[in-house]
């Protein structure tokens, strides 16, 4: 799936994410509790209220994810004409 629009809205515990698709759809993406959510949409709460677990960590406690490793779990592409995901990529988080 190809983003045109991507915020990382919280960085830890949990790690999430908002954005919208090149076909206009809502993505919500989060990651706490071990549990990676991802959910679509044609408004936010409806993303929401779709999103389902795709991945798992080791660590049951887990709520911290890099951006690029989001997108590579998710099975998400940016598209290439979105201006801030530098800003996304580049930013680690730290505790």
């Amino acid at each position: 799936m190809r983003l045109k629009e991507l915020s990382k809205t919280c960085d830890a515990c949990p790690a999430q994410w908002e954005g919208r698709t090149v076909d206009n759809q809502f993505v919500y993406v989060r990651f706490r509790w071990g549990w990676l959510q991802i959910g679509f949409g044609k408004t936010i709460e409806d993303a929401i209220n779709s999103s389902k677990a795709i991945w798992s960590s080791d660590d049951a406690y887990d709520g911290v994810m890099n951006t690029k490793d989001m997108l590579n779990l998710a099975n998400l592409e940016i598209d290439a004409d979105l201006d801030s995901i530098d800003d996304l990529l580049d930013i680690p988080y730290e505790c």
